[in-house]
């Protein structure tokens, strides 16, 4: 999987988690530029992102994640 595949499911994604069905995606934000974005919301969001992919991040991946684009990434490398 690419990370441009990975970012249109994870658009997917932060949508349903945030009850926002317009919200459009930068790979740059993190979560201090997305409204509502706090610990729960990422435990979700990370959940959310395994279901989607099928796929399980391990816990040294998502520790170091700042920007959506790194969790593309991480997505990407683990499907």
């Amino acid at each position: 999987m690419t990370t441009d595949e990975a970012m249109r499911g994870l658009t997917e994604v932060f949508r349903a988690v945030f009850h926002r069905p317009d919200l459009v995606l930068d790979p740059a934000w993190s979560a201090a530029d997305l409204d509502g974005w706090d610990s729960l919301r990422h435990v979700a969001l990370i959940l959310a992102a395994e279901a989607r992919f099928g796929i399980r991040l391990p816990a040294e991946a998502t520790g170091g994640l700042e920007t959506i684009g790194d969790l593309a990434t991480a997505v990407a490398a683990a499907a």
